[in-house]
């Protein structure tokens, strides 16, 4: 039985991840380190790994006149972000994206919680080295805000 032939086209400049219309116009048969990813219209490369956090920063809720009182998860996760971005020297054939931040519910008041989803890829990746990166970051924010807790769960 003959392959399947998908219609594709090939990333000019090796890139593991490009939307079509960014790719040369190579159509054909699609090589076996390549796999076409329908939900998000691109091509991505077998032997990038991918993993996708999502850490919970837990602060403590204070009105904003009396700030002293609680812990700002909001700085901790900025504290967490400005880290994770400090090691992207060292991560240098992979890409971090920062998929979501979401914190704060209200006006005039200290978050009380902030949640951060952040995907990791490279083919030099494990979650072994993914998880100690985030969670180093984490741990270096979290002392940047005096009372804030948080962890890191893994999502995919």
């Amino acid at each position: 039985m003959a392959p399947k032939a998908v219609p594709f086209i090939l990333p000019m400049n090796g890139s593991t991840v490009l939307p079509f219309w960014k790719c040369a116009p190579s159509p054909g048969i699609l090589p076996d380190k390549w796999y076409l990813d329908r939900k998000r219209g691109t091509i991505m490369n077998k032997a990038i790994k991918r993993y996708t956090y999502e850490m919970t920063i837990q602060g403590i809720r204070v009105h904003g006149s009396t700030p002293w009182l609680g812990a700002d998860s909001i700085i901790a996760a900025a504290e967490t972000i400005r880290f994770i971005k400090a090691q992207m020297p060292a991560i240098a054939q992979g890409n971090v994206t920062f998929n979501s931040i979401n914190g704060g519910d209200s006006v005039n008041v200290m978050a009380e919680n902030c949640t951060i989803r952040v995907g990791l890829s490279g083919s030099f990746l494990t979650a072994a080295k993914a998880e100690e990166l985030l969670s180093g970051a984490l741990a270096d924010g979290l002392r940047e805000a005096p009372g804030t807790t948080g962890t890191l769960e893994l999502i995919r």
